[in-house]
C-alpha cells in the first residue's frame, strides 16, 4: 500500500486568522515582559526628567537616609505630573512604604484618571493589605478606563487582564475566606463584560492558575506536614525513651536520698542524745557540787565567827584557837578544790553545748542539702512528666514553621509580584538621554 503525502490547501481567509491567533500567542507569552501600562505620551520637561532619573538611581535603593531624601526629592518638585507619581509610587514601594505608594496611586486616580498605572497601582497595593472590596471596586473602574481608553495596544490589555485574572484568582482561593463573595462575583462579571475572547481566555487563564497553584501548594504543604510530623514523631518517641530513662534514674537517686536522709537524721539525734546524757550527768554533779560549796561556805562563817571570839583580846582563852585554825584552813582548801571542779565542768558543759549545737547545724546542713537535691529530682521528674504528656498528645508542628508554611499560600507575591525594578527599568527607557 502506497501512502500519498498529505496537502493542506489554506485559503487566504483561514491562513490570515490562524496568523493571527498566533501572533495573539506570541503577543500573550510577552506581554509579562511589560508592566508600564501608561509611558509618557510627550517628551517630559527637563525639572521632571531630573527628579524622576534622581528617584529611579541615586535615590533608589532602600536605605533610611534615601527614603527621606528620595520624599524630599518628591516634595520639592515644582509640577508633579503622572509620570513623577508613578516613579514617587514605585520608590515608595521599593523603600517598603506600602502605604505611602497607595496614597500616591490614589492622589493618580484621582488626578490623572486616565493613567493605568495608577488604577493598577491602586488594586495591587489595596489587594496586598487586604483592603479587597476597594480592590474590586477599583477593578470596576479601571475596566471602564480600559474600554474608553484609544489606541490601547492589544498587549498591554493582555497585560492588564493577565493581572486581574491573577489577582481574582488570588481572592477567589487562597483568600476566599476573606473576600466579600458577592462583591467578587459583580466584579467578575463586570471586568469579563465585553471582552474580546483571546484577552478573557488570558484572564482565565491567570486566574485558573493561580487556583492551581494554591491547590497545588496546598497539597505539597500536606505533603510537607505529613513528613514533618513523622519527623517530629521519630523526634519525640527519641526523646520519649530518654525521658523515661532519665525518670528511672531520677527515681533511683529518689530512692537513696531518702533512706540518706533517715540516716543523717538519726545519727544526729543519737549523738545529740549521747552529749545531752553526758551534759546531764556532769549538770547533777554541779548541782552536788553547788550544794558542797553552800554547805563549806557556811560552815566556814560559824568557824569565822569562833576564831573572831577565840582571839577576842582581853579574853580568857579556856580553848586553843589553833585546832580551829587548822580545820578552817582545811575547809578553805576544800572550798576552792569545789571551786576548780566546778569551773572545769562547767568549760566541760559548756563544750557538750556548743558539741550539741555543731552536731545539729552539721545535721541541718546535711539535710538541707539532701533536700535540695531530692527537690531538684522532683522537679526534674515533673519537667518530664509534661514533656512526656505532651508528646502522649501526638506530634504538632512548631507554630513558626506552620505559620510560614501559611503565610506563603496565603501571601499575594506567592501568585503575583509586582516588579518594582521591572518599573523602574521601563520609566528610566522613557526618560531623554543625558
Amino acid at each position: 500500500m502506497k501512502f500519498r503525502p498529505l496537502r493542506c490547501h489554506f485559503t487566504a481567509s483561514l491562513f490570515s486568522a490562524i496568523l493571527a491567533t498566533a501572533l495573539l500567542s506570541v503577543l500573550s507569552e510577552n506581554a509579562t515582559g511589560f508592566q508600564l501600562l501608561s509611558p509618557p505620551s510627550s517628551p517630559l520637561d527637563e525639572a521632571t526628567s531630573a527628579a524622576v532619573r534622581t528617584l529611579m538611581t541615586t535615590q533608589w535603593e532602600r536605605n533610611p537616609t534615601h527614603e527621606v531624601q528620595s520624599k524630599q526629592t518628591f516634595e520639592g518638585a515644582s509640577i508633579k505630573n503622572s509620570t513623577l507619581l508613578v516613579a514617587y509610587a514605585t520608590n515608595r514601594l521599593k523603600q517598603n512604604k506600602t502605604r505611602e505608594s497607595k496614597m500616591i496611586a490614589e492622589e493618580l486616580t484621582n488626578r490623572y484618571p486616565d493613567n493605568l498605572d495608577g488604577w493598577m497601582l491602586k488594586i495591587w497595593l489595596n489587594t496586598l493589605e487586604d483592603n479587597f472590596d476597594i480592590a474590586l471596586i477599583s477593578m470596576r473602574s479601571f475596566k471602564k478606563k480600559i474600554d474608553t481608553a484609544k489606541n490601547l495596544p492589544d498587549t498591554t490589555k493582555i497585560l492588564i487582564y493577565k493581572r486581574l485574572g491573577r489577582l481574582i484568582g488570588y481572592m477567589q482561593g487562597p483568600v476566599a475566606d476573606r473576600v466579600n463573595k458577592d462583591v467578587l462575583d459583580g466584579t467578575i462579571l463586570a471586568v469579563a463584560d465585553g471582552v474580546a475572547p483571546h484577552v478573557l481566555k488570558s484572564f482565565n487563564e491567570n486566574r485558573d492558575q493561580v487556583l492551581k497553584k494554591y491547590d497545588d501548594l496546598l497539597r505539597t504543604q500536606t505533603n510537607k506536614t505529613q513528613i514533618e510530623l513523622a519527623k517530629v514523631q521519630a523526634e519525640n518517641e527519641q526523646e520519649r525513651i530518654a525521658l523515661e530513662r532519665e525518670n528511672q534514674l531520677l527515681e533511683q537517686a529518689e530512692s537513696q536520698l531518702i533512706p540518706e536522709k533517715e540516716r543523717i537524721r538519726r545519727a544526729a539525734s543519737q549523738q545529740v542524745s549521747s552529749l545531752e546524757q553526758q551534759g546531764s550527768s556532769i549538770q547533777q554533779r554541779l548541782n552536788a557540787i553547788s550544794s558542797d560549796v553552800q554547805a563549806a561556805q557556811l560552815n566556814l562563817q560559824f568557824m569565822y565567827a569562833d576564831l573572831a571570839v577565840l582571839t577576842r583580846p582581853r579574853t580568857r582563852q579556856y580553848v586553843s584557837s589553833y585546832g580551829l585554825r587548822n580545820e578552817i584552813l582545811n575547809v578553805e582548801f576544800a572550798l576552792s578544790s569545789l571551786n576548780n571542779e566546778w569551773v572545769g565542768l562547767s568549760n566541760q558543759l559548756n563544750g557538750i553545748g556548743i558539741q550539741i549545737a555543731q552536731a545539729r547545724n552539721s545535721a541541718r546542713q546535711q539535710l538541707d542539702q539532701i533536700q535540695k537535691e531530692i527537690n531538684r529530682v522532683n522537679g526534674a521528674k515533673r519537667r518530664n512528666l509534661g514533656k512526656l504528656a505532651r508528646i502522649a498528645r501526638g506530634p504538632v508542628l512548631a507554630d513558626g514553621k506552620r505559620s510560614s508554611m501559611k503565610n506563603r499560600a496565603t501571601s499575594l507575591v506567592t501568585y503575583d509580584e509586582l516588579s518594582e525594578e521591572l518599573y523602574r527599568q521601563q520609566i528610566l527607557d522613557h526618560l531623554p538621554a543625558n
